[in-house]
């Protein structure tokens, strides 16, 4: 709480909302496209990978604001069933407010890119909007939550903090990012204390779950930034074409483990990348860093010339008569 006061940023203040867009700067770097390397992309020109990036952005930025008013609703069941007076439950409500801070930036931020080009809309399906909140208000508190939390500000993290130092970039959004990463450590930092304190503490299936909420989320998230079919609709791209292209491509598994390795070598220390189901989800996210997968591959190999010995063994032991 001491570090949220000594830190604390107001974007209304540190962005400079009166300035317009600087004309023919981009808002996401080429190396981070989700298109970058494909055949689609060699044939867009200079202004169209633009375009695409600023959607791109974009879209990502939403998905942010959703994920945040999903962590608030949770944060504020966490609260709920919590001694009020705590120094806990007084930063869960200091986290609550800095999220809901974060998300009015990220929507200025849209707004703002809408003066840049088309207005960026990627609204929930109406199915969803509102089974959303009530699943937020349905997950137990504990160390579920804040694995799924985590994952998604590590991710965010990485494609912010390298934003943020690009020169190149658009400056509200390098003003934006760099606010959202210097707040969102601390976030971090409580949430890993979270996780491996209630992991310590659950039972085999809590365990389980928590291990399986981290190896879903690695697979399902980074896939949000790739579904707005505005994206490819405005730079003359067949959605679905465009999303196999982006989904499939080499530049994917870049993407994933940049945005993902980090917090898979947190997990994987802390135990909660193992057993098949886990790993096989994260083997199919892409986003396991070639270190890790090392230690996995050999862990797995171990394990099956284990078995193979105690098969061997079975079938080689003497019948004995009773």
């Amino acid at each position: 709480m001491k570090a949220s006061a000594e830190k604390y940023y107001d974007p209304e203040v540190e962005i400079d909302w009166d300035a317009p867009p600087m004309p023919g700067v981009p808002w996401l770097s080429e190396n981070r496209a989700s298109l970058t390397g494909t055949k689609l992309w060699d044939d867009l020109t200079t202004e169209q990978r633009r375009e695409f990036g600023r959607l791109q952005l974009g879209t990502v930025l939403i998905v942010g604001i959703w994920f945040e008013a999903a962590l608030g609703v949770f944060l504020y069941h966490d609260l709920m069933v919590s001694s009020l007076t705590s120094n806990r439950s007084r930063y869960l409500l200091t986290e609550i407010s800095e999220e809901a801070r974060h998300s009015t930036m990220f929507a200025r931020v849209v707004d703002k890119m809408g003066e840049d080009g088309s207005p960026i809309s990627y609204p929930l399906p109406r199915s969803v909007r509102g089974l959303l909140p009530l699943l937020s208000s349905l997950v137990p508190v504990g160390t579920i939550m804040f694995t799924a939390t985590l994952m998604a500000e590590e991710v965010f993290d990485r494609l912010q903090r390298e934003g943020m130092n690009d020169p190149t970039l658009q400056p509200h959004a390098r003003t934006a990012m760099r606010i959202h990463v210097i707040e969102e450590a601390r976030h971090v930092a409580f949430a890993k204390e979270e996780i491996v304190r209630g992991y310590q503490e659950a039972g085999p299936l809590g365990r389980f779950m928590t291990r399986m909420t981290a190896a879903m989320t690695a697979l399902t998230f980074p896939v949000l930034g790739l579904l707005n079919t505005q994206m490819y609709r405005t730079v003359g791209i067949n959605p679905l074409k465009g999303f196999l292209a982006a989904f499939f491509g080499k530049q994917y598994r870049v993407n994933a483990q940049f945005l993902l390795a980090p917090i898979a070598r947190y997990f994987h220390e802390a135990g909660l990348i193992k057993g098949l189901p886990a790993v096989l989800i994260w083997r199919l996210s892409r986003g396991l860093p070639d270190d890790v997968l090392t230690v996995v591959n050999r862990r797995r190999r171990r394990k099956a010339q284990k078995d193979r010995l105690r098969m061997a063994e079975a079938t080689t032991a003497p019948i004995t008569d009773n």
